[in-house]
C-alpha cells in the first residue's frame, strides 16, 4: 500500500462510518479545505476507529486519483525532475551518464516535455 499523502480522495470516493455525505460537493462534509477530517478528534478515540477510517494509514487507491497525483506533483514536480532530484541527493549512487540515460529512457518512453 503506497504511503498516504492526505489528499483527501477517500473522503471524495464516500463518506466513512461516522462521515456525512454531501451530494453537491460530491465529497464528505467534514473534508476540510486542507484535506483533513473536520471530525477527527470527536472520531480517533472511538472504538474501532483505528480500522476504518484508519486515518493516514495509506492509499488503496492510487491508480487514476488525481488528488493524489496532484499533491505529488506539488511536493516532487514531473517524475523527471523528481529522479533528478534523487540522483542530485546521492551522486555517488549512480554515475551522470546512467542518470542522463535513465531520464532520457524514461523522456522517450513516456515523454510528454515535462522534464
Amino acid at each position: 500500500m503506497a504511503d498516504c499523502v492526505r489528499c483527501g480522495g477517500c473522503c471524495r470516493a464516500g463518506a466513512c462510518s461516522y462521515g456525512k455525505w454531501d451530494p453537491k460537493k460530491r465529497q464528505c462534509s467534514y473534508l476540510t479545505e486542507n484535506n483533513l477530517c473536520g471530525e477527527y478528534d470527536k472520531i480517533k478515540d472511538l472504538p474501532g476507529s483505528t480500522l476504518s477510517p484508519a486515518f493516514g494509514t495509506g492509499c488503496s487507491s492510487t491508480l487514476g486519483n488525481t488528488y493524489r497525483q496532484k499533491i505529488l506533483a506539488e511536493r516532487h514536480g514531473t517524475p523527471i525532475q523528481f529522479a533528478k532530484a534523487c540522483y542530485n541527493a546521492v551522486p555517488d549512487f549512480i554515475s551522470p551518464k546512467e542518470a542522463d540515460e535513465a531520464v532520457e529512457s524514461y523522456e522517450q518512453e513516456w515523454g510528454n516535455g515535462q522534464n
